[in-house]
């Protein structure tokens, strides 16, 4: 079960070797009853919001991080206005992408 955007997870998969591309896809509904009832092999999930409920529930689960294998989408991104790239090119260019 994933969700549209779930680009780091598919970054993750594809650097270990997963074509995230083709596997088959389930309504993600956020519910982690799916999974553990077998609707679902995995889902896509804020890891402190559903591990809770999992813990609640009492069932055993696994976690896997795009962080952990690499992959930090949020911590490498950088975002200015037109304005400040216009007025500022030369910020832009020291940024690593040509402005």
């Amino acid at each position: 079960m994933d969700t549209p955007g779930s680009d780091e997870i598919a970054a993750m998969l594809k650097r270990e070797g997963v074509d995230y591309d083709a596997l088959p896809r389930v309504a993600h509904e956020g519910n982690p009853r799916d999974l553990l009832a077998g609707r679902a092999d995995a889902m896509v999930a804020l890891q402190h919001q559903r591990a809770f409920v999992l813990e609640q529930l009492g069932a055993a689960y696994r976690t896997f991080s795009p962080t952990a294998s690499g992959i930090d989408f949020y911590g490498d991104n950088l975002c200015a206005s037109e304005a400040e790239v216009k007025t500022r090119p030369d910020r832009s260019r020291r940024s690593g992408r040509p402005a």
